[in-house]
């Protein structure tokens, strides 16, 4: 296991992260313009893609998932700590 396929396992999960709380904004703000049905579709297809993508991943070997968790988490910090601003 090369460093370079630990780091490219952590910018992927890092990508994946952004765009699965990106997207949670994105429901929330339609569920508010009492849009729940496609607020609560696009709920569905955010978890049912993370964890596609992450059990994908952790079938490549336990190091690569372990790395790419931390890009979600590390990226949901940032994401909760910008957004908690701005709310």
């Amino acid at each position: 296991m090369t460093v370079a396929l630990l780091i490219g396992a952590f910018a992927l999960g890092a990508a994946l992260g952004a765009a699965h709380f990106l997207s949670l904004w994105w429901s929330v703000a339609l569920m508010r313009e009492n849009r729940t049905g496609l607020g609560l579709a696009i709920q569905g297809i955010r978890f049912g893609l993370l964890a596609v993508a992450l059990v994908a991943i952790a079938r490549q070997g336990g190091n690569l998932f372990l790395a790419a968790a931390a890009g979600v988490i590390v990226v949901r910090i940032v994401l909760t700590r910008h957004y908690r601003r701005l709310a």
